[in-house]
């Protein structure tokens, strides 16, 4: 995911206005054993917000879960 955000970085998009940048934020998360693909799709969303919320521009990776 990183290496797609910086990827981005380095394109100059045709504008209208000439060359327009864009950028990426990502969250992502992994599937804990025994974990439903909901959960692990809300974490990875759960991340992906703090990615916009810290600046945007930026991967984020959510916290496992915990597991009793």
């Amino acid at each position: 995911a990183e290496r797609v955000r910086r990827a981005f970085d380095d394109l100059a998009l045709p504008g209208g206005s000439g060359t327009e940048t864009a950028t990426v934020s990502a969250g992502l998360a992994a599937a804990d054993e025994g974990e439903t693909f909901s959960s692990v799709l809300s974490r990875a969303d759960a991340a992906l917000y703090k990615a916009k919320q810290s600046g945007r521009n930026q991967v984020q990776v959510a916290p496992f879960r915990l597991v009793a």
